[in-house]
């Protein structure tokens, strides 16, 4: 059970989309000459807005992602946003899953006392095409499993599992399609 459980937590990996950058002071320039009457308004500078690099924009969604699970499993929702921001297909579905067996079993999810009992990592991005990235993710995992009424611990192993996660963008947001367990071994170990 314990593994299956770390596995479906696992599972639920997602990513964020890259930012835009820009010009957020969008109003333009006001000068006033003094003889004149009326104000004169110049237009804004022209500026450019570009795309965040993908490869930093998927590393940045894989971390902002694992925020955002953890979050979700906090007060497990299956109307929670956050799971139409992170997770798509299989993942999702896969998230949904765990949502309603924590629900039907009274859990909840926190972050372990000893921050080295939680550490997402990332291995490898490598892009398949412009909306398709593959990335290996070694996680040091120890998220803490209680009963929501008493506050019982149920499940607080430590696991350092590897993961290939196939990221797909959509609608400018990096989500979690899929994932595969790659290898698990009991305890935090450092990821090579």
């Amino acid at each position: 059970m314990l593994t299956t459980r770390i596995r479906a937590c696992l599972l639920a990996v997602a990513l964020v989309a890259g930012a835009c950058a820009g010009d957020d002071d969008a109003s333009p320039d006001v000068t006033v000459d003094p003889t004149a009457t009326t104000a004169a308004v110049e237009p804004p500078a022209e500026t450019t807005t570009t795309t965040a690099d993908p490869r930093v924009a998927v590393e940045q969604a894989f971390y902002d992602q694992w925020d955002a699970f953890v979050e979700i499993l906090e007060a497990p929702d299956p109307a929670n946003p956050l799971i139409e921001r992170f997770f798509t297909g299989a993942a999702r579905d896969a998230i949904l899953d765990t949502i309603s067996a924590d629900v039907e079993a009274g859990y909840i999810t926190r972050r372990p006392d000893d921050p080295a009992h939680f550490v997402p990592g990332i291995e490898s991005i490598e892009f398949v095409d412009e909306s398709t990235a593959v990335v290996v993710e070694c996680t040091i995992d120890g998220l803490v499993v209680l009963r929501s009424d008493t506050g019982e611990v149920v499940n607080d192993n430590v696991v350092t599992a590897r993961l290939e996660n196939t990221f797909k963008l959509e609608a400018g947001q990096w989500k979690l399609l899929t994932n595969k367990g790659l290898d698990q071994t009991d305890g935090a170990v450092a990821c090579d």
